[in-house]
């Protein structure tokens, strides 16, 4: 059973400085925070997805990570991709890949898109 819930670090876990966040801190089931800064996505020099109303998701032992509202996200750029899968917290997720490298993967939620930022070229969020 997994004992990191948020409630202690393990001890080999770094204490973060001021203005730090450590994903030990973060909550089991996760946490979801209204972010309301610029976020891009990028593929080379193509934006992706653009968004000032993504949620950061915040989960034991793991990085944040933005979701963004399909609305937000350039869905000419996808084509579907086989498969499914399913979480227990976000529910079953749809996957879709970019039409110029099927390689890069995104899932779809019923009211968000996750995207597998490691084949792109940059996610970020300006001025930071």
């Amino acid at each position: 059973m997994w004992e990191y819930r948020g409630q202690k670090r393990p001890d080999f876990a770094a204490v973060p400085e001021p203005g730090q966040e450590s994903v030990w801190d973060y909550p089991r089931p996760p946490k979801l925070e209204l972010d309301e800064r610029l976020v891009e996505v990028y593929y080379g020099d193509q934006v992706v997805a653009s968004s000032r109303n993504t949620y950061r998701v915040l989960e034991t032992a793991s990085p944040p990570s933005f979701y963004i509202p399909p609305q937000d996200v350039n869905a000419e750029l996808f084509i579907t991709s086989p498969g499914t899968s399913v979480c227990e917290w976000k529910g079953v997720a749809k996957y879709w890949t970019l039409s110029s490298n099927p390689k890069v993967v995104s899932r779809n939620f019923s009211n968000a898109v996750g995207l597998h930022l490691r084949k792109l070229s940059g996610c970020c969020r300006p001025g930071e």
